[in-house]
């Protein structure tokens, strides 16, 4: 962090120009989210007391600017952090190895957190049951994902098999739900749960089951935006788990705004998928601080240097810098 505000060349004069590094880093150490007197008795029935109210006004903020296409897919999401934090987990699977678990349900394609309705719904075994894809379909939405092989509902003949043969997948049909079995290599079995599949129809392009096409290019919706988040991240080492949070929401936010943004300019200009996320980010770290730069230029107690420095980064001439001397004499009433 403090390279950002290296002289020389080596750091960012936007940095320099916007706040000092003693400041950002006082700003950065009393950074806190909610009221402390009342944390502890928020905390018995919230985990996340510390950081709720901003994180609770981000999800609505979420679901209010950003719509859910045809299909959305819920998996978790794990927030790095090693330091003191009792619902820490540890997860193998996942790059940071431990963190702060969260749910996370994200459109399938453009990897934007959304909560909606009559949508299809893509999800691994951790979360499918038959028992919550007929309560989905209350709420008129459809569910594909992988079933864990213990589940009761299941068959002998659906589980792994060492003399069964991987051309032939299984089908099991009830009135609502699909149920198939396929073998991708000899002595293994996956087996899927479908609300949204009633028949064996195959995929035209591929020849593969459509539910099986479906369940492969929507499952990695949250995993994308996992790795999006992960490229171009404001995460930064800290002892306080809110502060980890934050770093998350943020990391998101991003994803969700160059999401939105290509959708508006889509249809103002053919030309906007070409806008690279890199460049978005830049241009909109530009933005934020500009009031501010403004206003530094502006105010004469700021070093000349610095009100020069910010005058170049906006392009604009700075303002007339003389003063008028003001005496020392005082007025004597007599």
């Amino acid at each position: 962090m403090r390279s950002l505000w290296a002289t020389k060349g080596r750091g960012r004069p936007i940095s320099r120009a916007t706040m000092s590094l003693a400041r950002f880093s006082f700003l950065l150490a009393c950074l806190r989210f909610d009221d402390l007197d009342t944390r502890i008795e928020r905390s018995k029935t919230n985990k996340l007391a510390a950081i709720s109210e901003i994180f609770q006004k981000f999800v609505e903020n979420c679901n209010a600017c950003c719509c859910p296409g045809a299909y959305v897919t819920v998996d978790e999401m794990l927030i790095p952090f090693r330091g003191r934090c009792f619902f820490k987990m540890y997860m193998p699977n996942k790059p940071a190895k431990y963190g702060i678990k969260v749910q996370i349900l994200a459109d399938a394609k453009t990897h934007s957190p959304i909560i909606g309705t009559n949508r299809n719904i893509t999800a691994d075994n951790w979360y499918s049951s038959v028992k919550l894809v007929e309560e989905l379909r209350k709420h008129n939405i459809t569910y594909v994902g992988t079933l864990k092989k213990h589940k009761r509902p299941i068959r002998l003949e659906f589980l792994p098999n060492r003399n069964r043969s991987g051309k032939l997948p299984l089908f099991g049909f009830t009135s609502t739900t699909i149920l198939v079995s396929f073998v991708p290599k000899k002595g293994r079995s996956v087996i899927l749960l479908s609300s949204m599949h009633h028949d064996a129809s195959v995929n035209k392009d591929n020849q593969k089951l459509e539910i099986i096409h479906l369940y492969n290019d929507t499952k990695s919706g949250v995993d994308s935006l996992d790795a999006k988040c992960a490229l171009y991240s404001v995460q930064r080492r800290s002892r306080r788990w809110p502060m980890a949070v934050f770093f998350a929401v943020l990391n998101i936010a991003g994803v969700n705004d160059y999401t939105i943004a290509i959708v508006v300019l889509y249809q103002c200009s053919a030309n906007a998928q070409g806008i690279r996320r890199f460049k978005y980010i830049e241009e909109l770290g530009f933005q934020l601080p500009e009031p501010l730069l403004r206003k530094r230029i502006e105010n004469k107690k700021v070093p000349m240097k610095l009100r020069v420095l910010a005058a170049e980064i906006l392009e604009i001439p700075l303002p007339d810098t003389q003063t008028s001397v003001e005496g020392n004499c005082s007025r004597i009433n007599n």
